[in-house]
């Protein structure tokens, strides 16, 4: 008897151990994640196995924003630095850090690497359907590259951020520095999910909107790039890095723009739905156009409204101008067309502009091209209640990038 107790009591103890090491295990997968590493070993996620020395060295280059990195030589001429967090909080402190140091010793913009021109020699087994990252770009006489940042790609609800940055060690960008590919190798090699991005503290408000004739085109870049990563939506929220105080409304989604052949090809298509929908288009002063269509390389469909003071646009009212925009660019096989709506008191030009500029005066079945913006105010344009209709010849006139931007300074 006494035996067959003794053994109920040793199974109930096994039992309980059983039971206690069980739960330990579940919640230890549930805060790491399933096979995962402790934080000191989650640093080298992404580093290829002949970079693992597991030291967690410091960045020279950078501040220390996680007790978890590393920062290795990726080639003789190239590092590789990661970040790694578990706590979503110390993640945006060390954004934070991190952003404010590269403003101070360095330029920082907006980027994108295209995964299928840099890593069309890899075959892409993640569960990604991407064709183009998002990166911060840094430039500063002690290096220069790209940082991203990897947002839980283990799962929703599993916290684990990486930052990691590709540059070169004491080099400018250029083409033969391969960053950009390096980027998109370790992507393809190693990216499983989650959301990647560039640094979003990093980005100044309304730079994207900064567009005048002497924008360079890898500014112009940058610009699209920006409103890409962040949404058009967000032109309006204050609390967005691109909050612009001069956009009414702002509508569709900004394609990922890489080259001037891509840029070109989308103004090209943003011009044509300009010419098929100019007839539906009700043009101040006998509406509340009083531009349509301007500056198609800035990536989205421009509208200015005339300025009425006090009295504001409504929703409904930009919505229904979104509506024969949107119509026309499903026609033409554009889908969720960008446009933005912006404010305007200056009506010496009722139609659209782009370089070199040309007006159509229906009236007087008169046209003029003007080659030099600054020349406007000497030009004899037509009255303001003439109606003006876009040119053929300068559709087709205008292909080069940079001779496409927009000099309409903002409201």
């Amino acid at each position: 008897m006494l035996q067959t107790k003794s053994k109920k009591i040793i199974l109930l103890a096994i039992i309980i151990l059983a039971v206690f090491a069980t739960t330990y295990f579940v919640l230890s997968a549930i805060s790491i994640g399933p096979g995962l590493p402790e934080p000191e070993g989650m640093v080298y996620w992404y580093v290829p196995d002949y970079l693992k020395d597991n030291k967690l060295d410091p960045s020279p280059y950078f501040p220390a924003i996680s007790e978890y990195s590393d920062s290795m030589n990726y080639t003789s001429k190239t590092i590789m630095t990661v970040w790694y967090f578990d706590d979503p909080d110390d993640l945006q402190r060390g954004e934070e850090e991190l952003c404010r140091y590269l403003k101070e010793h360095g330029d920082v913009f907006s980027d994108t690497v295209d995964i299928t021109e840099e890593g069309q020699e890899y075959d892409n087994k993640t569960d990604m359907d991407l064709t183009s990252l998002n990166v911060t770009r840094y430039e500063s006489e002690e290096t220069s590259g790209y940082f991203q940042l990897i947002i839980q790609p283990f799962g929703d609800g599993l916290d684990h951020y990486f930052i990691i940055y590709y540059g070169t060690k004491g080099k400018t960008l250029t083409e033969g520095n391969g960053i950009k590919k390096t980027v998109a190798k370790q992507y393809q090699r190693n990216y499983k999910g989650g959301d990647i991005r560039g640094l979003n503290d990093c980005i100044t408000q309304t730079s994207a909107f900064n567009v005048s004739d002497s924008t360079t085109s890898g500014k112009l870049y940058e610009n699209i790039a920006v409103l890409s990563q962040y949404g058009l939506e967000n032109c309006t929220n204050p609390e967005s890095p691109i909050y612009d105080p001069s956009v009414v409304n702002a509508y569709g989604k900004v394609p990922l723009i890489h080259n001037a052949s891509q840029l070109n090809g989308f103004a090209d298509k943003l011009r044509i739905i300009r010419e098929n929908s100019w007839n539906e288009i009700d043009f101040y002063p006998n509406g509340s156009i009083v531009r349509y269509g301007s500056g198609t390389s800035r990536g989205y469909f421009w509208i200015e409204l005339y300025d009425k003071g006090n009295e504001k646009y409504s929703e409904n009212d930009t919505r229904k101008i979104y509506e024969i925009v949107e119509k026309y660019s499903i026609k033409n096989g554009v889908e969720n067309i960008p446009v933005v709506f912006t404010l305007t008191n200056e009506t010496e030009i009722i139609g659209f502009m782009e370089f070199p500029i040309y007006w159509y005066d229906v009236d007087n079945n008169s046209g003029e091209e003007i080659e030099n913006l600054n020349d406007i105010e000497n030009s004899s344009l037509p009255e303001e209640n003439n109606k003006q209709t876009p040119s053929h010849g300068v559709l087709i006139s205008i292909i080069l990038v940079v001779s496409a931007c927009v000099a309409i300074r903002k409201q």
